[in-house]
This record gives C-alpha cells, structure tokens and sequence, in this order.
C-alpha cells in the first residue's frame, strides 16, 4: 500500500482506475475522508473504461473531519461496448470533494459458495489514487 503523506486539495477529481472485480457483479463502495473545516459535497461517478460511459452517479456530503462510506453501486451494465482496447466489464471510478480529502474505492464479490465450502471467502479489491509521481 502506498502512503500518503499530503491530502487531495478541494475540487481535484480523484481517479481510481481497476474499480471492478475481473467481471464479477461486485458491490462497490467507496470512502471519503473530509479533512476540511467545513462540510464537503462529494461528486461520485462509476463508468465503464471502454467508453468512459456513466454506470451510476451520486452527490453526498460529509462532515468535516469525518470519514464516511457510501455503498450500494453495482458494476453490472447490460450495454455493450465494441471497444478492442478494454473490455466490456472494466470499471473506474471518479470522486471529487469540495474540501480537502482522501478516498478510496472497496469491492466485494459475495456470490460465492457458503463459508466452509471449499474453504473460499467473497474477493475484495481496494483502489486508492496516488498524490505524487511514480
């Protein structure tokens, strides 16, 4: 994991890229941290990378110095795209904040046999935007 030493200033989209699990109809949740003085306005987007189409949006605020998590995106999306350079199930996903933060994106598959079954436990994946050079 990357660390973080310097917040994204207000207004700067935050581009988490990989925000799908490998095609799974995984549920995607995503944190924000608002770090400023004053509540923040949050501007979320999940879209498709074939196309950069628009799957799902919502605008919520959060507190200051609060961290918040909102779920309830779905990946799936029943339109095709005929796109070569990525396929139809990869995902990313856009978050701007009006005061100074941090965020994150969260998947989980949960469509996987019964815990004890074959020992397996629902895939997660975690994206996190980086706020300096590689």
């Amino acid at each position: 994991m990357p660390v973080y030493r310097e917040l994204t200033p207000a207004n700067k989209r935050q581009i988490h890229l990989g925000t799908e699990l490998s095609g799974n109809n995984s549920r995607v949740n995503v944190g924000i941290y608002n770090a400023g003085a004053e509540t923040a306005t949050a501007s979320i987007e999940l879209r498709r990378t074939c196309d950069d189409a628009l799957i799902a949006s919502r605008t919520v605020t959060t507190p200051r110095n609060t961290i918040a998590q909102v779920g309830g995106f779905g990946t799936t999306d029943t339109a095709v795209c005929n796109s070569t350079n990525t396929p139809d199930w990869t995902r990313y996903t856009i978050i701007t904040v009006s005061q100074p933060s941090f965020t994150y994106v969260a998947n989980l598959y949960e469509a996987v046999p019964p815990v004890g079954a074959l020992g397996l436990v629902p895939p997660v994946c975690l994206a996190v935007t980086r706020t300096q050079q590689f």
